[in-house]
């Protein structure tokens, strides 16, 4: 089953689905690069776990803020024999600076979506009612924005508010960014995570 709280604390995503914030470009050398141009490309976690016996790897992709995320989980520590598939989309926009130089990063979730990809890892979802569904079936997607899955949830209009940094190839995100419809400004993180993504 697919540990979803982990892979937002690894990736905001916070978490993280997200109305683009179009960011234009100048043709001449001394322009000063759109704010949230850094993001652009894909990034990814490295092999991470066990949890609960199980490994994953965190996979975004930015361009011109837009967002696609995937979160795949593997049943062996050289994360070669994917089970299982979560993917989202949405757009995010640029709030500013933290006093302490962080970007200040607003996301509106789009899309969230789930697939189990063998028989035993669809069996086990049905076990555990899994995004309150009991009709996983191997490489059939669900629509699961909304859904409560093990404790998780992205409600439909949710955003995060976060903060992130980019350190030459390593994108890090703000620890334990919140997910809701609803959010002020004093939900925001003020401390990044202990670690990041590798720009691929």
């Amino acid at each position: 089953m697919n540990h979803l709280g982990h892979l937002f604390s690894v990736a905001s995503l916070s978490a993280a689905f997200l109305a683009l914030a179009a960011c234009g470009g100048s043709s001449s050398d001394n322009a000063t690069p759109a704010a949230g141009s850094d993001l652009n490309g894909t990034w990814a976690s490295t092999c991470v776990g066990p949890v609960n016996g199980m490994y994953s790897v965190t996979t975004i992709t930015y361009d011109d803020l837009a967002l696609t995320g995937n979160y795949s989980e593997y049943s062996d520590a050289a994360c070669a024999s994917k089970v299982h598939s979560t993917d989202w989309t949405g757009t995010s926009t640029i709030a500013g600076k933290t006093a302490t130089g962080e970007t200040k990063i607003d996301i509106a979730y789009a899309s969230f979506k789930s697939t189990p990809l063998t028989a035993a890892n669809a069996g086990q979802n049905n076990a555990y009612k899994y995004c309150e569904s009991t009709d996983w079936a191997a490489g059939t997607t669900k629509d699961i924005l909304g859904k409560t899955c093990q404790g998780f949830s992205i409600p439909v209009g949710g955003k995060s508010l976060d903060i992130y940094k980019v350190s030459g190839t390593t994108l890090t995100f703000g620890k334990d960014a919140k997910i809701a419809v609803t959010l002020a400004e004093s939900d925001r993180p003020t401390t990044l995570q202990a670690y990041g993504l590798t720009k691929k």
